[in-house]
C-alpha cells in the first residue's frame, strides 16, 4: 500500500506504509526479484547500500534545516532552551556566552499569533470553496465527466478528512518553508453488517426469505477512496539537486516513517500477493532506538522493556527514477519509478514499478515562500525568528530588572541590625535594632534609623522596553501582512471605514499571493493527481447526493444515470465508466479561480449589466429589434446561489400562480363550449 501517514485524528499511528491497489499487483516484479533480494542475499546488500546512500543525500538538504526548525518550534510551544549559545554576527556559535542570560524567560508569542492568522485565513479560503477541489472539461464531451468526477472528488476528501490535511499542510508551509503531502489509493477492509441479496430482487425474495435480507456480519470491502497526508518537513526526503519547485524532475523523493512489526504481518494477511517480503527477518533484526523520532524532545523508546509486539520500526520510503537494468531489478532499459521501503537500514521489504499510471512521484510540495534558486525556501517561522529571539530577550531583560528591583540589595550594619530579619523577612514584618543602634538613636548621634540598612540605588534602563516589542511587533505584521486589524486588534488610532477597508485589502493580497502560491505548487497539482488516480483505480458504482447547479442540469437536460428523489434529496448513481474523459481535466482549487463563471461576484456584475437592456431582458422589445435569444435570469440566480455555496437555490422557486389560474379560467371556457368533458362522462 502507497506510504501514506494517516490523517491527523485517525485511531492509526499518524506514519503508516504505502496503499496498494488490489488490482496493481507489482506488475513486472515477479517473484524472482522477490527471492533475489532475500535478507543477506549479495544482491540485497548491493541494492541496500545504494538505497541508503540515495537516501543519505536525500536527507541532507532536511537535516541542514533541522537547527533552524527546532528554534522556531520552540517559540511556536512558547519555550526557550536557556542552554543555547549566543550567535555571532557571522552565524557561528560562541559558547563562553548564552543567548538568553537570565535565570527565566518569558516568550513574546509573535510566531504563534502571526502564524495562527495566517493560517485561519487560508483555511477559511479552503473551507469557502464547495467542494474544495473543482474540475472543467478539457473537450465538450468531457464536461459532463468533469461534473461527476468532482462529485466523487468530494466524496474522497469528506472520507479522508481532508481539511486537516490542509490544515496542517498550510501550517507546515508556513512554519518551515516547505509542506509536502502524498497521495494513493486506499481500500479500507473489515467487517460490516451487509444483507445477503442486495438489489431490485431483495423486496420480492424478503418477503419469502427473510434471512436473505437480513444484514449479517461479513467481511469485505467497506470503502475506497482517493486518501491525502500531511508528511512531516523533517521526515521528507528531496534530490538535492532539484527545488521543491521542481521536484517532479528530480530523481529520488520518500520520507521516513514508523509502523510496527504486527502492521507488517496484517498486510501479508490481507494481501498475499502485495509488495512486502522478508518480513519474518524483522523479528530476529537488529534493534537501535537512535532514531525514534528525527527531532524534537519526544520521549525515545526502552531497549530493554522492547518485544518484538512492543517495537515500532523506523523505516524509509524512496521512489526513485532509474534503469532496472542497471540495477540488475529487470532487462529493462528504459527509465522507470520505483518504490523502495527499508527498515532500520538493515533490511528492504519492498521493491516493484510504481503502480501508478500518471508517471509522476506521489507527491505534492507547497511553499509558504516560493523560490526555484534554492532547495528549501524560508518559512514565516524562521523569516520572524531574528525578532523573535530579540523580542524574547528585551522581554525577558525588563522582567529581569522587575525582579531585580523588587529582590533590591541593600547596605547593612550587622552590629546595629538583627541580622535573622533581614535574611529571613515576613510579610508585614519588620526588621530590629540592636540595643547599640538604639543607644545612638537615643543620644542624637543617628536621627533616621535607615543609615543602618540603606537601599542601592539603581538605574531601570529598561522601561522603554515593552514599547520598543510593540514597534517591532508592527514591522512584523508589515512583513508577514498579519496587520492588526487581521489579528482582530484595535488600532491605536481612529480611522475612516476608507482606511480600514484599505488596511484589510492590503493584508488580504499578500494572502491571495501565497494562496495563489499554495495553488501552484500543492493543491493543484494534488488535485490533477487524485483525479487521474480515480480513473485508474475506481470500481464501486455508488450513491451521490447532488445539489445546485449540477442537479438542475441533469434534470432539465436528462441523464442516463439512474437517478433518485427522496426526501433527503435528489442522489445520482456514478459509475467508474462515467469519470473517464480528459486524463487531465483541470482542476480549480484557489480563492480566485480562472473560471469567471465560477465567481458569484463576477456573476452579479453581468447580472446587473444585463438587466437594464430591454433587448437583452424583455421578450417582446427582443423580438422588436430582432433578438432570436434573451438572458434566462432564473439561470443567472441559479448560479450566483450556487457559487455563494448555497445549497438547493431551485428549491426557492415555485409554480406561478397565475399561470395556474389562466389554465383553469381556459379549462372552464373549454368545458362551457363543450370541447372537455369529464372522464366519467365519457366512459
Amino acid at each position: 500500500m502507497a506510504l501514506i501517514p494517516p490523517s491527523v485524528g485517525d485511531e492509526t499511528s499518524m506514519d503508516g506504509a504505502a496503499e496498494f491497489p488490489d488490482d496493481a499487483v507489482i506488475e513486472g516484479v515477479e517473484t524472482p526479484i522477490a527471492q533475489r533480494l532475500k535478507h543477506k542475499s549479495p544482491l540485497h546488500k548491493k541494492i541496500l547500500g545504494k538505497l541508503i546512500e540515495i537516501r543519505d543525500a536525500a536527507a541532507a538538504p532536511i537535516k541542514d534545516k533541522h537547527e533552524e526548525w527546532n528554534r522556531v518550534d520552540e517559540h511556536m510551544g512558547l519555550h526557550v532552551d536557556l542552554r543555547r549559545s549566543s550567535i555571532k554576527g557571522d552565524g557561528s556559535l560562541d559558547t563562553t556566552r548564552k543567548e538568553i542570560p537570565f535565570e527565566k524567560s518569558l516568550v513574546v508569542p509573535v510566531s504563534f499569533s502571526v502564524e495562527k492568522v495566517i493560517q485561519a485565513q487560508h483555511n477559511s479560503i479552503r473551507s469557502g470553496r464547495d467542494p474544495q477541489f473543482q474540475y472543467d472539461g478539457n473537450e465538450p464531451q468531457d464536461v459532463a465527466g468533469a461534473k461527476l468526477m468532482e462529485v466523487s472528488v468530494a466524496y474522497d476528501l469528506r472520507k479522508g478528512r481532508f481539511d486537516r490535511v490542509s490544515s496542517q499542510a498550510i501550517q507546515n508551509a508556513l512554519r518551515y518553508g516547505i509542506s509536502p503531502v502524498y497521495s494513493c489509493w486506499h481500500e479500507d477492509w473489515g467487517y460490516m453488517q451487509k444483507p445477503m441479496i442486495q438489489g431490485p430482487m431483495a423486496g420480492a425474495l424478503g418477503k419469502l426469505m427473510p434471512d436473505l435480507v437480513r444484514p449479517v456480519r461479513q467481511y469485505g470491502k467497506r470503502f475506497e477512496y482517493v486518501r491525502h497526508a500531511a508528511i512531516d518537513p523533517y521526515r521528507f526526503r528531496i534530490d538535492p539537486r532539484k527545488s521543491v519547485s521542481t521536484f517532479q524532475e528530480g530523481d529520488v523523493i520518500g520520507h521516513e516513517f514508523t509502523e510496527s512489526l504486527l502492521y507488517f504481518k496484517t498486510k501479508l494477511l490481507e494481501k498475499e500477493e502485495g509488495p512486502y517480503f522478508n518480513v519474518e527477518a524483522l523479528e530476529s533484526s537488529g534493534w537501535s532506538t537512535d532514531t525514534y523520532r528525527s527531532h524534537g524532545d519526544e520521549p525515545g523508546r526502552s531497549d530493554s522493556e522492547s518485544t518484538p509486539e512492543t517495537r515500532s520500526y523506523d523505516c524509509e520510503h524512496l521512489e526513485i527514477r532509474l534503469i532496472p537494468s542497471e540495477w540488475e531489478l529487470s532487462d529493462s532499459d528504459t527509465p522507470e519509478i520505483w518504490w523502495f521501503e527499508f527498515v532500520g537500514d538493515e533490511i528492504i521489504v519492498r521493491c516493484h514499478p510504481s503502480p501508478y499510471d500518471h508517471g509522476s512521484f506521489n507527491y505534492s510540495v507547497g511553499a509558504g515562500y516560493p523560490d526555484q534558486n534554492i532547495i528549501l525556501p524560508m518559512g514565516m517561522g524562521q523569516l520572524i525568528d531574528p525578532f523573535q529571539r530579540f523580542m524574547t530577550w528585551i522581554a525577558s531583560s525588563r522582567f529581569e530588572n522587575v525582579r531585580r528591583f523588587i529582590n533590591n540589595a541593600a547596605l547593612v550594619m550587622e552590629d546595629y541590625v538583627e541580622m535573622e530579619d533581614v535574611m529571613n523577612p515576613m510579610p508585614a514584618g519588620h526588621i530590629r535594632l540592636k540595643q547599640a543602634a538604639q543607644d545612638l538613636i537615643a543620644l542624637g548621634v543617628v536621627s533616621d534609623a535607615r543609615v543602618f540598612y540603606p537601599q542601592l540605588s539603581l538605574q531601570d534602563v529598561t522601561r522603554t522596553h515593552l514599547e520598543d516589542i510593540q514597534t517591532l511587533f508592527e514591522w512584523v505584521g508589515r512583513m508577514t501582512g498579519a496587520n492588526d486589524m487581521s489579528q482582530g486588534i484595535h488600532l491605536p488610532s481612529k480611522r475612516t471605514a476608507t482606511e480600514v477597508d484599505k488596511l484589510m485589502g492590503a493584508a488580504s493580497q499578500r494572502s491571495q499571493d501565497t494562496a495563489e502560491g499554495f495553488d501552484s505548487m500543492l493543491f493543484g497539482p494534488m488535485a490533477e493527481m487524485h483525479s487521474m488516480i480515480i480513473q485508474q483505480y475506481a470500481t464501486d458504482e455508488r450513491w451521490y447526493r447532488i445539489t445546485g447547479e449540477m442537479a438542475d442540469k441533469f434534470l432539465k437536460d436528462g441523464a442516463t444515470n439512474p437517478i433518485s428523489r427522496q426526501a433527503g434529496g435528489i442522489h445520482m448513481k456514478i459509475s467508474p465508466w462515467d469519470l473517464y474523459g480528459a486524463y487531465d481535466y483541470i482542476p480549480y482549487t484557489g480563492m480566485d479561480p480562472n473560471n469567471p463563471a465560477r465567481s458569484a461576484e463576477n456573476m452579479m456584475q453581468l447580472m446587473q449589466i444585463i438587466s437594464p437592456i430591454p433587448q437583452l431582458n424583455d421578450p417582446m422589445a427582443a423580438m422588436q429589434m430582432g433578438e432570436e435569444e434573451i438572458a434566462d435570469m432564473k439561470e443567472f440566480v441559479l448560479r450566483i446561489g450556487e457559487n455563494m455555496k448555497i445549497k438547493d437555490v431551485s428549491k426557492l422557486f415555485k409554480v406561478n400562480p397565475m399561470i395556474k389560474m389562466m389554465q383553469d379560467a381556459a379549462l372552464r371556457e373549454q368545458k362551457q363550449a363543450g370541447n372537455v368533458v369529464p372522464a366519467e362522462q365519457a366512459m
